[in-house]
């Protein structure tokens, strides 16, 4: 299945676009495009595990299972001060 990563703020430097098609078997979650973004960025790689994603506009967990079209987004952590 293709799905489209929409990266907000800095995960934009992270893969150099604002959006980035991922090709994925038809089995996939939010894990599995997880895994394979980690290989494309290092940057990503680091700030990872403080990401929350959004599914097609929804909160989504690991878990949460992906369909074709579906559009991922990585939504980095936020700071005030």
């Amino acid at each position: 299945m293709r799905i489209t990563v929409h990266c907000l703020g800095p995960a934009q430097r992270w893969f150099g676009v604002d959006e980035l098609p991922l090709e994925l078997p038809d089995t996939a979650t939010v894990q599995t495009a997880i895994e394979q973004l980690l290989t494309l960025s290092p940057a990503y790689a680091e700030t990872e595990p403080m990401l929350a994603y959004a599914l097609d506009e929804q909160w989504a967990d690991r878990r949460t299972p992906l369909h074709e079209g579906a559009v991922l987004a990585l939504i980095p952590p936020i700071s005030a001060g």
